[in-house]
């Protein structure tokens, strides 16, 4: 089978091109029956009623606001996205860094925000998407759309992506002042020039993919320089919604039911290809010259059940009912929906460090001051 998106050639049982990340063989919302929607339906109203509680805001809830902005439609990707960046922001106030490179940068929004950026409330990242594509957001741009703020933040040096939809999408937002469409094995910079390196992607390349990113991390880093990613626990897949619950119904024999909750999972439960201990990520670091000085672990099961859930499974369908509407009507819409996940999820944002188990864990890492 091969990829649409970047031609790699996949096994057949591939659900994600091993190369771009891209969906190849996943059961699309367009095939779901109705008795698919009900029970997702359940699933997400389940997991809203364990975070429902009256809060008071902070830092943390003001940020959540910021991206329910941009993410409005897909709630579950602004609290986990919020988190991170709420993790992030902290570790980047105490690094002094002369630039920033983003290795998988997608439409460069989530950077953006971390990066002190706030969106206008006409923005958002359902702007211009073909809602029957495998793959909405790297959508082709078949209009040039522009990106207003509230606040100006950092100029961010360099972003890498091997989508060329999600480069151009970066490039419209004007927060960058590099974009590469390109790998991370085969990163455009001289060496030693780059103070901080983030990647959410790292977590989704094989081994032999990820070992020549890190050789080219450590090349374009600075001695001294930093690499922070995030990348999932070894009980990730534990923290799921669907897939835990799948094999619990095949265990119990009830096969149709497992068989449903394996098509909702939708390798979510193995998109993440490097679920693996931080033992074995100390040795891959190792390896290319970085060392780990702090990991900082989020996503608790209450956040990640809902991220499992959320409007995932609807979002081309509202898009789809969106596009009819005047912009006044969707604008309303859009303002009541992000009032209500606010009130609803600033909960769970607070109390995220609570959890006694994580999903997920941001890792710093420092470049040793010697040459590899």
């Amino acid at each position: 089978m091969f990829c649409n998106i970047c031609g790699s050639e996949n096994d057949n049982k591939e659900k994600f091109c091993k190369k771009c990340i891209a969906p190849i063989n996943i059961k699309h919302f367009s095939n779901f029956t109705e008795s698919d929607y009900i029970q997702n339906i359940g699933a997400l109203f389940g997991t809203l009623s364990n975070v429902i509680d009256d809060i008071k805001p902070d830092n943390r809830t003001d940020l959540l606001k910021v991206y329910l902005n941009a993410f409005w439609l897909r709630p579950e990707t602004a609290l986990y996205c919020a988190t991170e960046a709420s993790i992030l922001k902290k570790i980047l106030q105490n690094i002094n860094s002369t630039n920033f490179f983003d290795l998988g940068c997608g439409n460069g929004v989530h950077t953006s925000i971390i990066n002190g950026w706030e969106f206008t409330e006409d923005f958002d990242v359902f702007n211009n998407l073909s809602v029957n594509s495998n793959d909405i957001y790297n959508s082709p741009i078949d209009k040039k759309y522009n990106a207003n703020f509230n606040k100006i933040g950092s100029k961010i040096s360099y972003g890498l992506d091997i989508k060329e939809n999600m480069i151009k999408r970066a490039e419209y937002l004007n927060t960058f002042e590099n974009l590469f469409c390109t790998e991370g094995e085969n990163i455009p910079l001289e060496d030693n020039e780059v103070d901080v390196i983030y990647s959410n992607v790292l977590r989704d390349f094989e081994d032999n993919l990820l070992k020549k990113t890190l050789k080219e991390m450590n090349r374009i880093t600075k001695n001294g320089g930093f690499l922070l990613f995030t990348t999932p626990t070894e009980n990730y897949k534990d923290h799921l919604y669907f897939y835990p619950r799948a094999n619990n119904f095949k265990k119990n024999k009830l096969n149709k039911l497992a068989d449903d909750y394996f098509d909702f999972d939708r390798g979510r439960s193995i998109f993440c290809t490097q679920q693996i201990s931080l033992s074995k990520w100390k040795d891959h670091l190792n390896s290319y010259n970085f060392e780990i000085i702090k990991t900082i672990p989020f996503a608790g099961k209450k956040m990640m059940e809902f991220w499992d859930t959320g409007l995932r499974p609807y979002t081309s369908l509202i898009l789809n009912c969106l596009n009819k509407t005047s912009t006044k009507n969707k604008f309303f819409l859009k303002t009541k929906t992000i009032d209500f996940f606010h009130k609803i999820l600033s909960k769970t944002i607070q109390n995220d460090h609570k959890s006694n188990d994580f999903a997920f864990q941001v890792i710093v890492a420092k470049k040793l001051i010697k040459e590899y």
